[in-house]
């Protein structure tokens, strides 16, 4: 009895799964009316689930750091000084009577969230690079021409270079990085999502 209802729910999933790649390829392919409205409320749909699933990451990242707080774990303090930034960006949004943007928020949102992601990315820039210069050893076969391209690449989209190299050096790199390297970025953007799609499909129709 079991076993037939998570076959009848795996069906269930197929079938909405096709109902809702169908009507997102119509409303891609046709402009009609009913289509887009459908399409559009799917997209409405999908926001207040990410919506849901934000707030439900929020709470468990609250609980489990006020868990560690609770039980002394070592590096207890930085949990502390999470929980406090995040009651306090709470706080600003809730205390602000203009929104999101309002001056307080914006602030908030100018000086604090935003630098955050800025050090995040400007770390993982060294970190790959670190990364590629141990894996792409200097003395394998193209590697050196692979680690010199990335890293020539890296420093063309730094401010402090751009004045220094001629107009027709950064119209080459532009060039590159609009042309070969995103083709690039798509393909493997490309091979992610089907790797994903088959991964779904094997786990809807496994045993």
């Amino acid at each position: 009895m079991g076993k037939r209802r998570v076959v009848s729910a795996k069906y269930l999933v197929i079938l909405a799964t096709v109902v809702c790649l169908s009507i997102l390829g119509l409303d891609r392919l046709a402009d009609v009316p009913t289509v887009r409205f459908a399409a559009n409320q799917l997209l409405a749909w999908t926001l207040l689930l990410a919506a849901f699933g934000l707030l439900a990451g929020i709470f468990n990242l609250l609980y489990i750091h006020a868990q560690r707080i609770w039980r002394g774990r070592p590096e207890w303090s930085m949990s502390l000084v999470l929980i406090g930034v995040a009651l306090a960006v709470f706080s600003v949004g809730m205390v602000e009577s203009s929104g999101a943007f309002g001056p307080l928020m914006q602030w908030v949102f100018h000086n604090i969230l935003t630098p955050v992601p800025a050090a995040l990315f400007a770390l993982l820039a060294f970190f790959l690079a670190a990364a590629a210069y141990r894996f792409l050893r200097i003395g394998r076969h193209g590697s050196s021409w692979m680690l010199a391209g990335a890293l020539l690449m890296m420093l063309t989209q730094m401010p402090l270079l751009r004045g220094l190299l001629p107009d027709a050096a950064y119209a080459t790199m532009h060039w590159l990085i609009d042309k070969p390297v995103m083709a690039a970025m798509r393909g493997v953007l490309l091979g992610m999502s089907l790797a994903m799609l088959m991964v779904g499909v094997h786990l809807v129709f496994k045993e």
